[in-house]
């Protein structure tokens, strides 16, 4: 069964049901550290994206440093990197049509446009219609 039991022993498809809920945790930190806005925006952006692709029911986001050093003057943006990468994974999982009509504009959603598609199961394509 391996290293991670038997929830990792096949990657997880959409097609292959699964009764275990898969979970990952990742630290503030990683946004925390990163240079600029731009790259803060695209890190939780792939984050999303690998979590859709492999199937990820639930990201859970935890503080392993001291939030609030950041060095940006903007009054509307998050200081606290936990805040900053819940809004751009709340953003990212939102189907494209909900996405203004859910997220008004918001200091942290100014590179948004970064944020590669995740392509969600939950998400209508075009030609397909809603259940």
């Amino acid at each position: 069964s391996g290293k991670f039991g038997r929830v990792m022993s096949k990657l997880p498809s959409i097609s292959c049901p699964r009764y275990d809920t898969l979970s990952i945790a990742v630290p503030t930190s990683i946004v925390a550290n990163a240079q600029s806005k731009e790259l803060k925006t695209m890190l939780c952006g792939q984050i999303a994206r690998a979590a859709t692709i492999y199937c990820v029911d639930e990201i859970v986001i935890y503080e392993d440093v001291e939030g609030g050093k950041n060095e940006d003057t903007s009054s509307n943006f998050s200081k606290n990197p936990l805040q900053f990468m819940q809004r751009i994974l709340e953003y990212a999982e939102t189907p494209q049509y909900l996405k203004q009509s859910l997220h008004p504009n918001h200091a942290d959603l100014q590179f948004a446009g970064l944020i590669p598609p995740i392509d969600a199961p939950h998400h209508v394509r075009r030609g397909e219609q809603s259940k």
